[in-house]
């Protein structure tokens, strides 16, 4: 933890604050979760929270401002906690957070020189929300090239997260000889069709998971993001699964202390049985945190940036 506050000190953010702003962050995410979880709402309250302790341009490398969390793989543990924290106050605000990590560590990742200082600028300047929309049904997106060198996007994406909300998603789609082409739409420069009753769920209502249709939007090249194909990469497709699994085990924790408070009020924590429930939880999460661990470490000896250098096979 020291070494890694010397090397990012310059930037204004130091990653033992950061994690205990998370925190505070965290506790008003559990105080005001209730009162958003219904369909319409939104965490802006929250998210605002985000942007101005910085954990927004956090992903960012240190010379762009940031503190280089999801990309510099030395910090893996750290963003993992941070992640914890954060889906421990409201899994809500957890899933968007990290897609907004995911994606920024896909541009800097796989981006050019000048698309990463352009969406840097506006997750630094502008306070931005990235995202990840990549789940789609038979009717996904296509990207077809036009003659004038831009991209006119067909068809859906689903389980939009943030819809209405997140400003710069990565939406991507097969191009006409099938391959997979990452490109991120700067959702106030289009039109776009949002279907906020294709999902229901009895939780996390406040993620605005909306259908969202892309039909007629047209991109330009500059918006497409590495060469096709590049997003199925590994190892840096699977081992993003350590980010939204740690998003998880904060909220599995919050469950674990709430279930315990409860048996408290009942004065039932003596009954054997419920202390053996009680300790198979406690087994099933630090389980899932020497997980966390195992995974920061295979990251982090893998190579210095998260999943290595694309250019390297």
């Amino acid at each position: 933890m020291e070494r890694s506050n010397l090397v990012y000190k310059r930037a204004g953010l130091q990653i033992d604050e950061l994690i205990a702003l998370g925190a505070e962050i965290s506790e008003f995410c559990a105080e005001n979760a209730a009162a958003i979880d219904h369909n319409g709402a939104f965490l802006i309250q929250e998210f605002a929270l985000i942007a101005k302790a910085k954990l927004l341009l956090a992903p960012l490398q240190p010379k762009l401002g940031g503190l280089g969390l999801g990309f510099n793989a030395d910090i893996t543990h750290d963003l993992l906690l941070l992640l914890k924290q954060i889906g421990r106050g409201n899994l809500a605000v957890g899933r968007i957070f990290e897609g907004h990590v995911n994606a920024l560590q896909l541009i800097q990742t796989f981006g050019t020189a000048e698309q990463i200082e352009t969406y840097a600028g506006d997750v630094r300047d502008r306070h931005k929300i990235f995202g990840v929309w990549n789940a789609e049904a038979e009717d996904g997106v296509k990207l077809y090239p036009l003659a004038d060198g831009r991209y006119r996007l067909e068809g859906a994406k689903t389980f939009c997260s943030g819809a209405g909300f997140v400003d710069r998603p990565f939406v991507n789609g097969k191009l006409p000889d099938g391959r997979w082409q990452m490109c991120v739409v700067p959702m106030e420069k289009v039109t776009t069709v949002g279907d906020p009753t294709w999902w229901q769920p009895s939780g996390m209502r406040a993620t605005a998971s909306f259908k969202v249709d892309f039909s007629g939007v047209e991109l330009e090249a500059a918006s497409l993001i590495g060469q096709p194909g590049d997003y199925l990469r590994q190892p840096w497709l699977t081992a993003g699964v350590a980010r939204f699994a740690a998003v998880q085990l904060g909220g599995a924790e919050a469950l674990f202390d709430e279930t315990r408070k409860y048996l408290q009020t009942l004065n039932r924590t003596s009954d054997p049985y419920q202390q053996q429930r009680l300790g198979q939880m406690a087994i099933a999460l630090e389980s899932g945190n020497l997980w966390l661990q195992s995974a920061s470490h295979q990251i982090s000896t893998y190579a210095p940036i998260f999943g290595g250098s694309p250019t390297q096979s």
